[in-house]
């Protein structure tokens, strides 16, 4: 409550500070800490204080709170001098003086151009580590390359094209790979071609995805059992309720292969977690489409990664011919080459239905759900 009284804080930083979950806890915490203290006092000296004993999570969603609220402070920092002077309304020399504060404290952690809070920059420095170390590491499993292709087919019945050819190939000969590529372009079946070339050998494989819901499609289409990169880690419920995995360099994964699809969701701290568990005699396959649904938790990896150039991309670009057949796929090319999109209802599976009342919206979806769409899908409406 004393939030509010603070010049500078006021009304609205309370009310972006009450949407945290957490804010009750570090408050409580800081007045028991601090009961000789007028709270209001050390806000104002230094917001900052208050977060530091407490915790490097509840000070980052303290600062993201006061950087929303366009706080006038002098002694407010999260940001680089040039751009938190221009966002808070301070002094550059007073906003550069507190910066360089906290990097001395190690409150926050610099390289090159960037500014980090400690955990995030820790698991990124460890995620590009990790990768370097098993993309130069000789070690893996071998598959032979001579008649693959024909070995491929004769075993999946499916006629591979060059480029999905070339994907198959370059995963057996390489340590790490990413296989990309929009919707409809074969990234599933090509998945199937690299299984099937690594079962050749008796590779131990291991398949996951980030959702329970990728996991079970991608069990279906391979035959094998997929689990959720949780699940493969073995997630359990550690201190206080706060998850930690089993699985770690410690006690890493029994695997030659390790693939990993539907890699655009997979955040910064869940592919550290990932590689920790990784040895570096294992393969990886990580399969993806960048500009399909991103993380909810921090970092862009996939899309970091490919634009590295440092590891091994290959892009599939052929649209098949049952996907071809689908608006869904051709509109959504459309959208990542920057073309319109037709909009005129005319289509059998794409359709954008103009309501403006929140009442008849509800009601057209539960419309399209019972009556619609099962038949189209071939599921239930409740599936």
């Amino acid at each position: 409550e004393q939030f509010i009284d603070v010049e500078g804080l006021g009304l609205a930083l309370h009310r972006d500070l009450v949407q945290y979950a957490e804010l009750e806890v570090l408050l409580h915490q800081v007045m028991r800490h601090r009961a000789d203290d007028d709270l209001s006092t050390v806000v104002l000296v230094d917001p900052f204080q208050t977060a530091r004993e407490v915790h490097v999570v509840a000070q980052d969603r303290v600062v993201d709170a006061l950087v929303g609220a366009h706080v006038t402070n002098d002694n407010l920092s999260r940001v680089d001098a040039e751009t938190g002077a221009e966002l808070l309304t301070v002094d550059a020399p007073k906003l550069s003086g507190t910066l360089d504060r906290m990097i001395t404290d190690e409150d926050v952690k610099t390289e090159v151009d960037a500014i980090y809070l400690p955990p995030f920059y820790h698991a990124e420095v460890g995620t590009a580590r990790r990768l370097a170390e098993i993309y130069a590491h000789p070690g893996g499993v071998r598959v032979t390359p001579l008649g693959l292709t024909e070995r491929i087919e004769n075993a999946t019945g499916i006629a591979y094209d060059e480029i999905q050819m070339e994907a198959i190939l370059t995963a057996v000969q390489s340590k790490i790979l990413i296989l990309t590529g929009g919707p409809g372009t074969g990234k599933t079946t090509t998945t199937l071609g690299i299984i099937t070339a690594f079962k050749e050998e008796g590779a131990r494989i291991l398949l996951a995805a980030p959702t329970g819901r990728a996991a079970k499609r991608l069990a279906e289409t391979t035959g094998m059992e997929a689990r959720t990169i949780h699940r493969l880690l073995e997630v359990s419920a550690g201190a206080e309720g706060a998850g930690r995995f089993e699985r770690d360099a410690a006690n890493p994964l029994d695997a030659d292969v390790i693939i990993i699809d539907e890699m655009s969701m997979v955040d910064l701290y869940l592919m550290h977690a990932l590689l920790s568990a990784i040895t570096v005699g294992t393969r990886l396959i990580m399969v993806g489409d960048m500009n399909q649904l991103p993380s909810v938790g921090p970092g862009s990896i996939l899309r970091d990664i490919i634009q590295s150039r440092c590891i091994r991309v290959v892009r599939l670009t052929t649209i098949f011919r049952q996907a071809s057949e689908s608006d869904i796929v051709l509109n959504a090319h459309r959208i990542n080459r920057g073309e319109p999109v037709p909009l005129d209802n005319k289509s059998r599976d794409f359709f954008f239905l103009r309501r403006q009342d929140v009442n008849v919206i509800i009601s057209v979806v539960i419309r399209l759900v019972r009556e619609k769409m099962p038949g189209y899908v071939h599921a239930q409406p409740y599936d």
